[in-house]
């Protein structure tokens, strides 16, 4: 595995006395926390020394700890204000830092300590009139509790809202599926103890070492949104994430406020699913990670701890302590499973052709992350997009839509090679270094593979590799971009860097860990940074959603967007898609005539509400009354959702046929029908029954946004016939 690599997605979120230890292993961290200091002001794009950040690092470090405010009083803050928030630097150079932090988390221990308990002795007294005109003012982000006074009257409103809350969704389910709720064995009151007695059980399994490195994180993301710091463990997670497969058994884990985790996937032909004792909603209690006897209890550990007790190398054994989801409350069961490598196929490039009846064909093709194996080059996302493109010029495509939604991003190598599948051999991108210094990047194929109509859904979270791909398409007007207003604007290039490379011999490596730092900022060839502003829609669609507080302008200490000089040479070569005011036209005429659009509309409307409302009512009475306005309204939509997509299905059946295409399947000559919902042939997942979930009779769970872009791309192959038409 190489440790030096650029990475451009978003950012993800784990003898000697005991006490002579303890001290030794902070003395360490204390060591490491100098060189990680010295390794960012080196390497940061920013170059800012330490000292310049001091704030910015506590504060994001409380963040961390208590984003709520619901824990610390504002007396806490001043205290640590006035001791530590400017002398950052003198601490770590001293080796104090490691003492420091502990004594922020001792008070903040203890603050939830005493919150836990008087949660609970307000659960057990149970004495909450919700006939009373009260209500919870819902807190600002920058407010800290004045004291115990505050805290308690704001801490005992709260959870009566919690419990109001729960009556009401116990009350609704009571109507609506008896069955589910008789099978409820705990109280609300007991509900809420273990979810509030929650976090104080994770803090008393946390280690010193968990403890500090949660501040190294902090220093990181001081500098910017996208500079990080994992410990080793952390690092090998991060790792699997960008290969997209993993040695390990298959299960997909939720942390469950009984504190067991609870088993709610599991990969298709995994090891998990071929040994075949794990089912779906097991309740997993105690872990022994070498199938050796040493059983490690589970109970209210942090997630990411456990999924590391359970990875392990490939051939291995690990052993389960399972509460089965089928048997009595006092029925457990010991799995064993050998570990394997796990490709997470689902996230893997797949197409979906869609031929209609008088044989024309269109392609949807699916990029759900840019992933990076570093040990085999063919589970690699360029390699995929690259058997997928082929395929579909075999299949003689008439339009591709290319769907990066939700893309958060990954190699930059990766998308230089994509780019170039379209483009053929141009230059795609401009980076530019700490000291001003600009490499221009060009792709590395002379011939596109395809070189037909093109159109590009985004939406705010298509992000970093995402961007440069559809901003390069739309510079060399190769694509229409549909989606969101702009997607995220992530402009800036990270590279993880080994710690341990830059200490001496002697110095603590094991521990020291990596760190993802920005050392560039990327534009597009025309000049423009995509920091901040992200890539502008051709075609903007409705979206149900708040988008104002999602996005890179909206991070905090987020790089500043600029602009530099084209690359020399260039403007010859930029176009402007002739078709988007074509197309814009005709996509608008089909919004305006959209219920599906409207209803976006008219739920983005209702949010807008409900984002300035500030104050909830705790009176029962006015609750029940709200909440039936809700579910009157849902309803209503629900049907008419019903009786659009079944007429939608139907319409679909006469007009074309859909073919899926995966990896998996990449060179059979016949490829699955699949006119009803693509479904996930990769993971088993307990169903979501939740409101918030598209109905089953989605037609192909295509949303109106991905419907509408298919709609575009087909006006985009038109008018390219039309125009070879006129041209002949």
């Amino acid at each position: 595995m190489n440790p030096f690599f650029k990475y451009i997605g978003l950012s993800l979120i784990l003898g000697f006395s005991w006490g002579v230890a303890e001290q030794s292993s902070n003395k360490e961290l204390d060591i490491i926390s100098k060189y990680l200091a010295e390794s960012l002001q080196r390497y940061h794009f920013s170059k800012k020394p330490i000292n310049q950040l001091s704030e910015r690092a506590f504060d994001v470090y409380l963040e961390s700890l208590d984003s709520a405010k619901l824990y610390f009083f504002q007396g806490d803050i001043d205290v640590f204000k006035s001791k530590y928030w400017s002398n950052l630097a003198q601490l770590i150079e001293n080796q104090e830092l490691s003492s420091v932090i502990l004594e922020i988390h001792d008070i903040y221990e203890k603050r939830v300590k005493a919150a836990s308990q008087y949660i609970e002795s307000l659960l057990d007294a149970d004495n909450f009139d919700f006939t009373k005109n009260e209500s919870l003012e819902i807190k600002a982000d920058d407010q800290w509790h004045a004291g115990q006074i505050e805290s308690q009257n704001y801490l005992r409103k709260l959870i009566k809202s919690n419990y109001l809350e729960e009556y009401l969704i116990r009350e609704n389910l009571k109507k609506t599926d008896e069955a589910a709720y008789n099978e409820l064995t705990t109280s609300i009151t007991d509900l809420l103890k273990k979810r509030y007695k929650r976090i104080e059980l994770i803090l008393e399994k946390e280690t010193q070492e968990t403890k500090i490195n949660s501040f190294l994180k902090s220093l990181a993301i001081a500098y910017d949104p996208h500079t990080s710091y994992f410990d080793t463990n952390e690092w090998k997670r991060f790792e699997s994430s960008m290969a997209n497969s993993l040695v390990g058994i298959g299960a997909l884990l939720s942390a469950e406020d009984s504190g067991y985790c609870k088993v709610s996937g599991i990969v298709v032909g995994s090891p998990a699913d071929q040994q075949g004792d794990l089912a779906l909603g097991d309740k997993i209690m105690a872990v022994d990670s070498l199938a050796n006897g040493e059983t490690v209890d589970i109970t209210f550990m942090r997630l990411d701890a456990i999924v590391d007790l359970i990875r392990g190398k490939k051939g291995t054994k690990v052993r389960l302590k399972v509460k089965s989801a089928d048997d009595s409350v006092t029925t457990v069961k010991w799995v064993e499973i050998t570990r394997d490598r796990i490709e997470i196929k689902n996230e893997f490039v797949k197409a979906e052709i869609i031929k209609t009846k008088d044989d024309n064909k269109l392609a949807i093709i699916s990029i759900p992350s840019f992933y990076y194996d570093f040990k085999d080059s063919n589970l690699r996302v360029s390699n995929h997009l690259k058997q997928v493109l082929e395929r579909l010029r075999d299949e003689k495509v008439q339009g591709v839509l290319l769907d990066l939604r939700n893309n958060g991003g990954g190699y930059l190598e990766e998308v230089r090679k994509m780019v170039g599948y379209f483009t053929g051999y141009n230059p795609m991108l401009q980076i530019k270094d700490s000291k001003g210094s600009t490499e221009v990047l060009s792709t590395p194929f002379a011939k596109a593979i395809y070189q037909g109509p093109l159109a590009v859904l985004t939406n705010k979270f298509s992000a970093s590799a995402s961007e440069i791909l559809a901003a390069a398409l739309q510079d060399y007007g190769r694509a229409v971009i549909i989606g969101d207003d702009s997607t995220y604007g992530k402009g800036t290039v990270q590279e993880v860097k080994s710690l341990a490379g830059d200490m001496p011999f002697f110095a603590p490596k094991a521990k020291a860990g990596y760190m993802k730092v920005t050392i560039q900022k990327y534009y597009r060839v025309s000049g423009s940074s995509v920091q901040n502003k992200g890539v502008l829609s051709d075609l903007i669609l409705p979206t149900r959603f708040l988008l104002d507080e999602y996005g890179e302008a909206t991070q905090e200490y987020s790089l500043p967007h600029d602009i530099i000089p084209p690359v020399r040479g260039i403007s010859h070569k930029l176009e402007t898609l002739s078709a988007v005011d074509y197309l814009r036209e005709q996509s608008q005429k089909r919004i305006k005539a959209s219920a599906d659009f409207e209803e976006y509309i008219t739920l983005r409307q209702e949010a807008m509400q409900r984002e300035k409302k500030t104050v909830v009512s705790l009176n029962l009475a006015e609750r029940q009354q709200e909440q039936a306005q809700r579910k009157e309204k849902a309803e209503e939509r629900k049907e008419l959702r019903k009786q659009r997509y079944a007429k939608q299905s139907e319409q679909d059946l006469e007009l074309f046929d859909i073919y899926s295409l995966s990896i998996e399947n990449i060179d059979n000559p016949n490829l699955p029908l699949a006119n009803k919902e693509i479904k996930d042939d990769y993971i088993k997942l307990q169903k979501d029954n939740s409101e918030n979930k598209a109905p089953l009779e989605l037609p192909h769970g295509w949303l109106p946004e991905k419907r509408e872009a298919l709609n575009i791309l087909m006006d985009l192959v038109t008018y390219k016939q039309n125009q070879l038409a006129v041209a002949q």
